[in-house]
């Protein structure tokens, strides 16, 4: 898929957290000598051809952006989480209700910079074959994971937000795909994950 393509992709990046563990914004965090985090992922989504990519955040998350003169890619919006100190289910309502389309989404999280077009290639082309397709890397679950418009819409419903997202996708079916991409499981959460995934010269 290119971004010429017809639409019918969108996204969810949820990036409200408030890194306790990291010390420090990870949407802000480095990706490399261009780029943080949260530019990372909403290029590659942008890129891929996703007609809009919605970047959940938090006030100071907004004020960060804003503050260093972040210029997103096309189709790309900020949606502010005022109730971020919920968790990440209630960025990921915030995340849905602000989209147009929620036929097809992909759910990922800013503490993973390495989505690649590859993966998101892969799992698209198993649209509508299930309810939610998830990637897979030598047996485990990674992001993004693509879900279709019935559990959107289900998580939307939700009163509750302190629910995993997994507690809503096992309700519908799940088709795993499996790919050659172990960035699926990055889950950069503190300075020793920084250390891990990007060695000595990052953080």
């Amino acid at each position: 898929m290119k971004t010429s393509d017809p639409p019918g992709f969108s996204a969810v990046v949820l990036a409200a957290g408030f890194s306790a563990r990291m010390g420090s914004p990870k949407l802000a965090l480095a990706y490399d000598a261009k780029r943080s985090f949260v530019e990372q992922c909403a290029r590659v989504f942008s890129g891929f051809g996703c007609t809009e990519v919605a970047i959940v955040v938090n006030t100071s998350g907004v004020e960060w952006i804003q503050g260093n003169r972040i210029s997103l890619p096309p189709r790309s919006f900020l949606a502010v989480n005022p109730q971020a100190h919920s968790g990440r289910f209630s960025s990921l309502q915030t995340g849905l209700s602000a989209l147009k389309d929620t036929q097809r989404v992909f759910v990922h999280n800013v503490d993973n910079p390495f989505v690649k077009a590859g993966v998101l290639q892969v799992l698209a082309q198993k649209a509508g074959a299930a309810d939610c397709i998830n990637p897979v890397y030598l047996g485990r679950l990674g992001h993004p994971v693509l879900i279709g418009q019935h559990p959107a819409r289900e998580i939307l419903s939700c009163g509750s937000r302190d629910l995993h997202l997994r507690e809503v996708l096992d309700n519908y079916s799940n088709l795993m795909v499996s790919v050659d991409d172990p960035g699926i499981l990055a889950n950069i959460n503190s300075p020793a994950d920084v250390l891990r995934w990007f060695g000595q010269g990052q953080g």
